[in-house]
């Protein structure tokens, strides 16, 4: 996908000439995941409120490995095998929280280097983490030049969360909350075990009634994200959800667990929406 931005007398426009059929702008830095990324958050910026993406799946087996083509969203086959950009296709289509307070973890931090409007809590550090003395970071210029990194402490059972500030919400609605999440590691002691007893980093959604008591229908949703979900730098991770009769807020919280794990784990968080 490519596209142009700019600003005329009649205000901000985007042109997206023929959206899907054309090459990323930079096919070795700006794929075409980072690229649609990118043009959705020019969308929310400018108030525009329609958006596509056109190209769903190749029409021969050769286009799926054509790196002048855009990525479509779908592998070519009978089988649904998804491709990258179709994580932010869900992001664009969803409807979002109607703001996470410093889901980018830029500016000041707390007297514990924790990003303004976040919480700690468990075993291990949580602080904000400077993206720029990477090269290449950030992959796209609107998720800001920092991330949240939360790592467990050196016990083999450690857990360490860290929550944000109570968000509005409407009742029985569903929602998606995205976010460009970075882990890795190997070794996990129990990979055919229950979900629960497995090394793992989390994206929680907690519920709150208007007292500011937890649901009392529903008290949260949990995702977990184990060892083969491991990423080789940022990915995007949409959460889908919806609140029960009884919410007028909820929390977003980030987490990782090592039930024992040798090593420690490191979560990098960024750009939550």
């Amino acid at each position: 996908m490519q596209y142009v931005t700019g600003v005329t007398g009649t205000g901000p426009r985007i042109v997206v000439p023929e959206m899907g059929d054309l090459p990323p702008i930079d096919q070795v830095n700006w794929n075409t995941q980072r690229a649609l990324e990118s043009l959705v958050f020019l969308l929310h910026k400018y108030g525009i409120d329609g958006g596509s993406f056109c190209r769903w799946t190749s029409f021969q087996n050769s286009e799926d490995s054509d790196p002048t083509l855009a990525t479509p969203v779908k592998q070519r086959g009978a089988n649904f095998v998804f491709n990258p950009v179709q994580k932010e296709v869900l992001d664009m289509g969803g409807f979002h929280l109607p703001m996470v307070p410093n889901g980018s973890y830029e500016g000041a931090v707390a007297v514990n280097g924790v990003p303004v409007s976040w919480t700690a809590s468990g075993n291990g550090a949580v602080a904000q983490y400077l993206l720029t003395q990477e090269p290449g970071e950030p992959e796209v210029p609107s998720r800001g030049t920092h991330a949240m990194r939360i790592t467990t402490g050196n016990g083999p059972n450690d857990t360490i969360s860290s929550t944000g500030k109570l968000i509005p919400v409407l009742p029985s609605t569903s929602f998606t909350t995205t976010s460009n999440l970075r882990f890795s590691w190997t070794g996990d002691p129990n990979p055919g075990g229950p979900p629960a007893s497995r090394p793992q980093v989390f994206l929680t959604i907690l519920y709150f009634q208007q007292n500011g008591m937890p649901s009392s229908i529903h008290t949260q949703d949990t995702v977990a994200y184990f060892q083969e979900n491991s990423t080789s730098g940022f990915a995007t991770f949409p959460m889908q959800y919806t609140t029960p009769s009884d919410a007028a807020f909820v929390e977003v919280q980030f987490g990782a667990a090592r039930n024992g794990l040798p090593a420690q784990i490191t979560l990098d968080v960024d750009n939550v929406r």
